[in-house]
């Protein structure tokens, strides 16, 4: 018959955590826009991408930048919540954005 022992358990723990998140959302139009003038003083156009978001003729061509951070502290304290920070290390934080 074997040797049983009440150390021979092994396990995990697995903390909640509970992160203060911020997203951001940037979005751009790809717009013709004038760029400088040549040496005749004629506007030179040429396409840049372009925060105004004023929908009109000028751009069909849209590009979005999302972020997520976890804020400290200090970020906490400063947008004036009442939260605790923490990490944001779960796998599944990802559900967040897609």
């Amino acid at each position: 018959m074997g040797q049983t022992s009440e150390r021979s358990r092994a396990g995990y723990y697995i903390s909640r955590e509970m992160p203060v998140l911020q997203v951001d959302l940037e979005a751009k139009y790809f717009k013709r826009q004038q760029i400088g003038k040549d040496e005749n003083g004629k506007p030179i156009y040429g396409y840049k991408w372009d925060s105004d978001l004023t929908i009109t003729d000028s751009s069909q061509m849209l590009k979005y930048r999302a972020s997520i951070s976890d804020l400290s502290e200090k970020a906490i304290e400063d947008a004036g919540l009442e939260a605790t920070a923490d990490n944001a290390t779960h796998v599944q934080i990802s559900t967040v954005l897609p």
